[in-house]
């Protein structure tokens, strides 16, 4: 029998696996660059099955199958590491620091964006509308029509600190309907 730190029992039988062993190593590779610069973003691309991988030297490779094999590779930025990667159906979306970047999924560039509001990048989230929100360690949320390319709503936020963007489950409208009851 097993215990964790947080209380929990198991078997080693009923599937559960020691702490710290809950994934299986599957395969490992050297990515491009890994001499010189690590990994920064992950993303999985579920438009062609495709895992990104960007790197602190501004450098994005794409890999394949279950091997991972390398698909593309392509530098997007000069000098500023790729903070995150978002895949569109037109493209793929990397983020650095001060700057947006459309590429086709074989590097060619679609379009770059940047902005005096773009300082200290890190993070970015397609919403419902099709439009893209970014954050970073500042107090402003940027909201991109990735149609225009222009910037159209600029939120203030508590704080000047946003890590991370995701998207959930619930809507942004709610409707509360209330019923007497009889």
């Amino acid at each position: 029998q097993l215990e964790y730190s947080n209380g929990l029992h198991g078997y080693c039988g009923d599937g559960m696996k020691p702490l710290g062993q809950e994934y299986t190593l599957l395969q490992s590779i050297l990515v491009d660059g890994g001499t010189h610069f690590g990994v920064s973003t992950l993303s999985f691309d579920n438009f062609e099955e495709l895992l990104w991988m960007g790197n602190q030297g501004g450098h994005m490779t794409s890999y394949a199958t279950g091997e991972l094999q390398k698909y593309t590779s392509f530098q997007v930025h000069v000098s500023n590491e790729v903070r995150s990667i978002v895949p569109h159906d037109a493209g793929i979306l990397s983020l650095t620091s001060n700057s947006l970047r459309m590429s086709a999924r074989r590097g060619l560039p679609i379009f770059n964006h940047s902005s005096e509001l773009m300082q200290n990048m890190q993070c970015m989230v397609l919403t419902e509308t099709g439009t893209l929100l970014m954050g970073g360690h500042h107090n402003n949320l940027i909201e991109l029509d990735l149609n225009t390319i222009d910037e159209i709503n600029v939120i203030q936020v508590d704080g000047d600190n946003c890590a991370i963007l995701r998207n959930h489950a619930g809507r942004l409208e709610v409707e509360v309907q209330w019923r007497e009851e009889s």
